[in-house]
Order: structure tokens, then sequence, then C-alpha cells
């Protein structure tokens, strides 16, 4: 087996890597190999760059419904504790220097009703998207699962606030629609024709370049921290990896 399903099987054992394996193969994708993923402490990120999102494989994040949290596109159960998801792609960095960004990480944990900690650095992002009243940047976590450890069981699960995603629904709630018409939950089957139409949507929505910051998704992450470079760096030549590997038949 691969150095990913067995970094799937020490985090949750054999049934889980071989059902996310088998989630994976069945949506048209290549399992990948050592340098093909990216690996953190809640989950494993397989980025399809060219569509604008991510697969995520982890620690589910239930009981929270928050515009504050990135919200997954599709969700797809693997047991009560660990799920594998399709996550937006949005802009990180651009907050316009450290005091801005602590504003920011500020202004979403107290919409969380979370004590203010700088346990969400290297955490934010931002979704851009057009309003009534002229352009509006909203500050999201990116990973539920890193928040959920960051800030302590308890403050998460007990004191957060369940408001729903109404900016979240509005921006991507073509991608959404699109993304749970192609799983059958009854049958947990994928409906092929429909991802398909998925990832074209997503394809064409993505921004692969700077030039096009209008498009809903993005598929760079290009901080302007200068700590963060290094992350960045290796999260692109991940997805150059992997994306040497994808079916071209989803292309």
């Amino acid at each position: 087996m691969s150095v990913c399903w067995n970094d799937l099987c020490n985090r949750y054992g054999p049934t889980i890597a071989d059902e996310a394996m088998g989630l994976v193969s069945a949506f048209g994708f290549v399992w990948p190999e050592k340098g093909e993923y990216l690996s953190g402490k809640e989950s494993i990120h397989l980025p399809l760059h060219p569509y604008g999102v991510t697969i995520r494989i982890g620690d589910r994040v239930r009981d929270i419904v928050s515009d504050g949290l990135l919200v997954p596109l599709l969700e797809i159960p693997l047991s009560y504790e660990v799920s594998l998801e399709f996550l937006p792609g949005i802009r990180v960095g651009g907050f316009g220097g450290v005091e801005k960004y602590k504003m920011c990480v500020r202004a979403v944990l107290e919409g969380l009703h979370l004590p203010h900690k700088e346990c969400i650095r290297n955490n934010l992002g931002k979704i851009v998207y057009d309003s009534a009243t002229g352009r509006k940047v909203h500050a999201v976590v990116l990973d539920r699962g890193a928040l959920k450890r960051q800030t302590g069981f308890f403050s998460v699960f007990f004191n957060a606030k369940t408001e729903g995603t109404p900016i979240q629904d509005a921006v991507f709630s073509e991608f959404k629609a699109l993304a749970f018409a192609s799983y059958d939950f009854e049958r947990g089957t994928v409906q092929q024709e429909c991802f398909r139409d998925f990832l074209s949507a997503c394809r064409k929505n993505a921004s692969l370049e700077d030039e096009h910051p209008d498009k809903v998704l993005y598929a760079e992450w290009r901080p302007e921290n200068r700590s963060e470079r290094g992350k960045a760096s290796r999260m692109r030549r991940v997805a150059e990896a992997y994306q040497s590997r994808i079916s071209t038949t989803m292309s």
C-alpha cells in the first residue's frame, strides 16, 4: 500500500483507509503517493488546483454551523469521527499587515463565541464576493479540525455559536448543488456525469493566476506573510506533483 494509505491506516485503521481509497478512485482520481498530498494533525489534503478545490480526509467537526468556518461543498461521512470532504479553494494572505490580520482573527473568534487566542494564525483565509453594497471580504477559518484542537474540545462544541452560513451558501451555491448531486448517499455511489459537471463548473470558475481576482474559487496560495511562503511553496509542489497523475478523463 502507499504511504498515504499507511498514514490514514495509522490514524483511523485499515477499514477507513480502504473506504477513503475506494471513494477517491470512484471519483476518478488516482491515490496519491509520497510527495503528492499534504498531511496535517487532523487530516490529509489532496489539492486539485486546476479545479480550485481540495479533497480533505480527516476528523469531522460536527454541530458547528457558522460563516466563520470554511464549509465543505460536499461531506461524505466515513464513520462517526471521519469524513471525506471537497473544500472550496479560497484566498490566503493579503490582509494588509500583521495588525489587520490579528483584527480579523479576533473578529472571527468573537463571532464564534470563542476565547481570543492567536491559535488560528496561518489558518485564516478570505472569501471575496460581490454584494448589493459593493465588493466584500469575509474572513474564515480554513481548517475546522485545527480550530477544534487549538481552542479546546469543550469551548468549540459547547460555546461556539451556530448561526448558519448565509455568505458561503450564496457564494458557493452553484458548486454545492452540483457536488451534492454527484453522490448518492443512499446507495453510496458516485454519479459520474454529475461529478463531471461539478468539476467543469469548478474549473471554469477557478482562478489559477492573480490576474483573475473575480473568480469565485482560488487555486493558488500566495500569502504576503514571509513566514508562510515556505508552506505555500510546498503546497504548490505537492499540487503539481499530484496533478501530473490525476486521471485525464476528469479534465
